[in-house]
């Protein structure tokens, strides 16, 4: 690989452009993040030294802006550099930089992400997969501020703060000498952790408003999503956190054939593993509650119904069942108690059971008319 070459997982961006609205705005939104939107705030006032933890796609990239955006460096740079996406032959030149012809390819000078991110803050992902060389040249850094490029006897000397994060257990690599001991103790004097989407499910609708706001924008849309579809997300447990609902909904918006997006747009892979997922039924509930995926189901019956404006034969063919299943299934949904009922029956189909008796056998599956 030409070492003189951008690495992968090296990017930066302008602090006054590079988040609208602001990455604070965002955090203080929803009440379940405020106990961590304080710490954000007292780190913010000093240059100590900041680890981030939280499973991947929580948004530890959005903590670390909204700690430079509320520093005294908010008007300096912001230097993003994943350091899982480096490889381990580029990361020294990536980070402190290299002389022109120190190496064979090196056909210019390059400052690194160190020197760049002057004045500024360096946010340095993955950090629990750098290795332990690189571990030794980060802590030299975070001891004297000091870099020396590749092939160069020059010693520089840089202003930056630094902010690292991970998905990883330091402690645990620090015990199977995996990470320095002493770089995680340098790292760790501000400790900040991300609690799972899963564990923060009441944030979820207002998620699902701002991408869905983000992406009706960019694709020129209107939708929306329907209860059933938001219930559906806020039982789901989200294993790629924000990340992953953040692609979804932009699934949604671009691949949906109408502007109500309900449970049958949704990704068959989602829909499986909520169906892996234990009960959201305990039996501390009502006997008679309907368990959260029957629920589901109702409703996205009755999505489909009301999108098809209560046309039973167009909305079976949808459903990809027989149009008798699907009247069989709205004289038992009639019949069960009201009180498990999420939704009434539209009208022009509730209009096909007025005068009918209330039991037996559902009506044949007309060839030649539509409901």
């Amino acid at each position: 690989m030409n070492r003189s070459q951008p690495s992968p997982g090296a990017t930066t961006s302008a602090s006054a452009s590079a988040t609208t609205p602001l990455a604070m705005d965002l955090l203080s939104a929803t009440e379940s993040l405020q106990p961590l939107v304080k710490k954000i705030l007292r780190a913010a006032r000093s240059d100590a030294p900041t680890l981030i933890g939280g499973e991947s796609g929580t948004g530890k990239e959005l903590v670390a802006r909204a700690i430079h955006e509320e520093s005294a460096r908010s008007s300096g740079p912001f230097v993003c550099l994943n350091l899982a996406a480096v490889p381990t032959e580029l990361a020294e030149t990536v980070l402190f930089g290299h002389e022109q012809g120190a190496f064979t390819g090196a056909m210019h000078q390059v400052r690194g992400y160190c020197r760049m991110a002057a004045d500024g803050t360096l946010f340095l992902d993955e950090i629990g997969e750098a290795d332990l060389l690189l571990q030794a040249k980060l802590l030299r850094f975070l001891e004297r501020h000091e870099v020396q490029p590749v092939g160069s006897e020059t010693i520089i000397t840089v202003n930056v703060r630094i902010v690292t994060a991970t998905n990883r257990d330091l402690e645990q690599a620090v015990r199977e000498k995996q990470f320095r001991e002493d770089l995680f103790y340098r790292l760790n004097i501000v400790r900040l952790q991300i609690p799972p989407l899963r564990d923060r499910r009441d944030d979820i609708d207002f998620l699902v408003d701002f991408f869905l706001r983000e992406f009706n924008s960019k694709y020129k849309r209107q939708c929306l999503i329907s209860m059933a579809a938001r219930d559906l997300f806020r039982i789901y447990d989200w294993p790629g956190n924000i990340r992953q609902l953040r692609g979804a909904i932009e699934s949604l918006v671009v691949l949906s054939e109408y502007d109500t997006i309900g449970i049958h747009d949704l990704s068959c892979g989602i829909l499986t593993h909520l169906g892996e997922q234990p009960s959201a039924s305990t039996p501390s509930q009502p006997a008679d509650k309907l368990p959260e995926l029957e629920r589901l189901t109702h409703h996205l019956v009755l999505d489909v119904l009301e999108q098809t404006e209560g046309n039973v034969t167009h909305a079976a063919h949808r459903l990809g069942i027989g149009r008798a299943t699907l009247y069989r299934w709205l004289k038992n949904y009639r019949l069960s108690n009201s009180s498990n009922r999420p939704r009434q029956i539209p009208k022009r189909v509730g209009d096909h059971f007025k005068g009918r008796p209330a039991t037996g056998q559902c009506d044949t599956d007309h060839s030649n008319g539509e409901r």
